[in-house]
């Protein structure tokens, strides 16, 4: 009786888009867990499938040549991915270095898309609603979206099956109020710790600046990318941060949990006004699922919420509405509001 062949179905990238993205130490872990487990093979799609070959950066790359080392990553250590990681990481730095002319400068590029290419296999599952296209990571979430994911309809398997073990960030602040000790990794702990990640590739890319040699253009938009990621991260770990108050006003129904919400929340607001700016000129768009079945953060169609600078007004209006409901609630005699958080952010 013949065996079944067990494949590796590598899709639905919308969490990874649009950024460059090439860290070969975690595809080489990954191939190294699909072995473990059994998996005899690999169907690897582009970072961006449905503009295939178009990158989405503006003017439109092509996906090969751009993202040259995700394919060549994957294809390298589907053949083998037991490889001494000491010797892989002179490797890649000897095919970095002929891209941009230096060995120095391709050793600071691949820390850059190391540091860079785990946040967000890392941030999604702890405050994500999903793996797949129903979600684009790099737009954003709303605030009731991290408080409240069951209300869309939140797939567990991303949290169960795709993560360490870990809280999801209802279940921190609870354990908080409650004096319990946590286990495993936390939302709160996992937004910080990819935000500093981010950061440290943003120095990594800045320092390999006096050693490229050639293909400066294409340093520049690397660079660019690390500083947009940077913005993107830090952005989530404020909201992260602002999503925790609310919770906790859940429990304590104390408005000064409510009013300590505002700093993380305008602070979240002013890094994705820098994402804005860092990506205006430089992507025609974020995601490339532009049908309905993209929910998150906004419900997608054809030129709708496809750029960062879409969402920018949605974010500046949750932030008005939240700030007028809280006047209310501080006006002497209201009626504070329940079930639910949801409302705080809503008209």
């Amino acid at each position: 009786m013949a065996h079944a062949t067990r494949i590796a179905n590598i899709h639905l990238l919308s969490n990874l888009e649009p950024f460059r993205w090439g860290a070969p130490s975690f595809i080489r872990k990954t191939l190294q867990s699909c072995q473990r487990i059994g998996i005899q093979g690999l169907h690897l799609y582009p970072l961006r499938y449905w503009d295939w070959p178009n990158s989405a950066d503006n003017p439109a790359e092509i996906q090969f040549d751009r993202d040259w080392i995700w394919f060549e990553a994957w294809a390298r250590y589907a053949w083998d991915p037991n490889r001494d990681p000491a010797a892989e990481r002179q490797y890649w730095i000897a095919r970095i270095a002929e891209r941009y002319g230096s060995a120095e400068a391709a050793r600071h590029i691949l820390d850059a898309y190391e540091l860079s290419g785990t946040c967000a296999p890392r941030l999604l599952p702890r405050i994500g609603i999903t793996e797949g296209n129903r979600q684009s990571l790099t737009l954003g979430m709303l605030m009731p979206q991290l408080i409240d994911p069951e209300r869309y309809n939140a797939l567990p398997l991303l949290w169960e099956g795709d993560a360490p073990p870990g809280e999801r960030l209802a279940d921190w602040v609870r354990k908080e109020w409650e004096h319990k000790p946590h286990e495993g990794e936390t939302s709160i702990g996992v937004a910080a710790e990819v935000a500093e990640a981010a950061a440290r590739a943003v120095a990594a890319a800045e320092a390999a600046g006096p050693s490229v040699k050639q293909d400066r253009e294409e340093y520049q938009r690397l660079l660019n990318d690390m500083r947009a990621m940077e913005a993107q991260y830090r952005y989530y770990d404020a909201k992260t941060r602002s999503a925790a108050l609310v919770l906790r006003y859940g429990y304590s129904r104390d408005l000064k949990d409510l009013e300590r919400t505002l700093v993380p929340l305008k602070e979240s607001l002013g890094h994705y006004r820098r994402l804005v700016a860092l990506t205006d000129k430089t992507y025609r768009e974020a995601c490339s699922v532009h049908s309905v079945s993209r929910r998150i953060p906004f419900r997608g169609a054809p030129g709708k919420y496809t750029h960062w600078r879409d969402c920018l007004p949605e974010y500046e209006r949750e932030l008005a509405i939240f700030e007028r409901n809280l006047k209310t609630l501080e006006t002497p005699g209201a009626v504070t509001r329940t079930p639910g958080l949801d409302w705080l952010f809503e008209q």
